[in-house]
């Protein structure tokens, strides 16, 4: 792998061949000083516009898809790339959206605990919670991966704090909550990223021990996460819980059928402790962040037919578009983060609904809920 730091080199344009996806070269270069020898200037993917933005800089690095899985990195100087946002470096990797703003000040000094947080959205929504200048809580069991989400961040000027564990271990989530406590003085927000997209094809043809193993990270993962902090919310007598939704969690996913069945049972799992805790000023929701480019969606390239013609088709689309735009999961997530979704709890909502709407809306019983359609 040949890659070059535009700041060391001092060349506005540089071309770099990087043979695998940006996220798991990263993980692969172990120990910070190893990884800063190799990569000084850490990078971080914009899934939706297929772009990398220097952390360092708001340099931007086109990427290219070549044959054999190859891709170039193409650096460009920041004279001539317009400067995203005075307010704070991290936001470059969201594009200029002032929007965000409208709810950053609500987090700013608290304790955020992100699951799932060493990539993917996990990351996204980490970096974005960082931005806004709330004191974050990476928490995923690769430490690589852990590492360069907390070089990155910090590099920007944000707070976190390392946190590796695994979700299906309670005893390990409960001293992650343990450690916020005591060196961020609490957890005030949760956001339940962490999960896996189990054994891909029919039922019939599926290993069942992978399928149990994506019902306990999906489900229990975040069974866990709340069991582990609900207890100093309900005592703050304030606290917000949002669990990532997604694929399958309001609609059938044949041949991705443990990630279907698991969301499903996450919605439903959030409305209805939601209901045991509304009485303590805790609010409870789930997030369907939207057809995202992770290494979900290489997964399920990989399935190929496996997957069914459906969810390749759509995993193609994402692999080109991006999906849904990093900025309004942000947004929501910020949105559901804020005294001003108070009104709110044991809600499905989609990333790319409006926020100032939903702040006014009437929130009737069955609204934003899974239910049944139709008379008998």
């Amino acid at each position: 792998m040949k890659l070059f730091d535009p700041v060391m080199q001092g060349n506005p344009m540089i071309t770099g061949v990087v043979h695998e996806g940006l996220d798991r070269c990263l993980a692969k270069f172990g120990g910070p000083s190893e990884r800063n020898s190799i990569l000084p200037t850490q990078l971080e993917r914009d899934q939706r516009l297929h772009t990398f933005t220097l952390s360092s800089h708001p340099s931007r690095v086109k990427l290219h898809h070549c044959p054999g899985g190859f891709a170039e990195l193409h650096f460009r100087s920041p004279e001539n790339t317009r400067q995203t946002t005075p307010h704070h470096p991290l936001f470059s990797f969201i594009g200029d959206n002032t929007r965000l703003l409208d709810f950053s000040s609500a987090v700013k000094d608290k304790g955020v605990l992100i699951t799932g947080a060493g990539r993917g959205i996990g990351k996204r929504l980490a970096m974005g919670f960082a931005a806004a200048g709330a004191r974050v809580g990476l928490l995923a069991r690769s430490q690589a991966e852990l590492d360069v989400a907390k070089l990155e961040i910090e590099h920007a000027g944000g707070v976190t704090l390392r946190l590796r564990a695994d979700v299906r271990d309670f005893e390990q989530m409960c001293a992650a909550v343990d450690r916020m406590q005591a060196v961020f003085g609490g957890t005030h927000v949760v956001i339940c990223c962490a999960g896996m997209l189990g054994p891909i094809g029919p039922i019939t043809q599926i290993k069942l021990d992978a399928w149990r193993d994506a019902i306990d990270t999906n489900i229990m993962g975040v069974v866990h996460a709340c069991r582990a902090v609900l207890p100093q919310m309900i005592d703050r007598r304030s606290g917000k819980i949002i669990a990532l939704a997604g694929g399958g969690s309001s609609t059938a996913r044949p041949y991705v059928t443990a990630h279907a069945v698991s969301k499903a049972g996450v919605v439903r799992l959030v409305e209805s402790v939601a209901e045991e805790v509304r009485d303590f000023n805790v609010q409870m929701n789930c997030m369907d962040a939207g057809a995202s480019y992770t290494s979900m969606t290489d997964e399920i390239l990989h399935g190929g037919q496996m997957a069914g013609s459906a969810e390749l088709e759509e995993a193609h689309k994402v692999r080109v578009t991006g999906g849904t735009p990093p900025e309004r999961q942000v947004q929501m997530a910020m949105f559901l983060s804020s005294p001003r979704s108070n009104h709110i709890s044991g809600k499905l909502l989609l990333a790319t609904e409006d926020p100032r709407k939903l702040e006014h809306q009437n929130m009737l019983p069955d609204s934003f809920t899974l239910r049944r359609h139709g008379k008998s």
